[in-house]
């Protein structure tokens, strides 16, 4: 356990642009801008589709630890990681590698308190969403 939370306070350090608390931006917004070319309604849409695929690979990976399919875990993790990283979310890429690597280790404890990280992201996402 102590191996674990050592590396994820090192991922959750590893950008220097990473949000400190819970009110900053989730986001790399200047990463984002670019990739939507600075179209304001297509940066919605890719933050919305997200969020729509997000939601339903944490809710895929539940059901995958409640039946203990590491398999699947880390398929989802994987795709979850994917799409975060194309938009530049904060810590949820390496979070997402993480669970992906237990769960390709079949070492799925402390996988319910990863997920629950990635939630919390989820959750900023939302409010930085609704707010914009």
């Amino acid at each position: 356990m102590i191996l674990h939370n050592s590396r994820l306070s090192m991922f959750s350090n590893s950008s220097p642009f990473a949000p400190r608390n819970v009110d900053e931006v989730p986001l790399n917004l200047e990463h984002l801008d670019d990739l939507a070319r600075g179209d304001v309604e297509f940066k919605q849409e890719l933050l919305q589709v997200f969020m729509e695929d997000a939601v339903t690979y944490l809710a895929e990976i539940k059901l995958a630890l409640s039946a203990e399919d590491s398999v699947a875990v880390a398929r989802r993790a994987h795709q979850l990681k994917g799409s975060s990283a194309t938009l530049a979310i904060y810590k949820m890429p390496e979070l997402s590698a993480e669970l992906e690597s237990q769960a390709k280790q079949n070492q799925l404890v402390g996988a319910a308190t990863l997920v629950n990280e990635l939630e919390q992201i989820l959750d900023r996402i939302q409010a930085f969403i609704d707010k914009s």
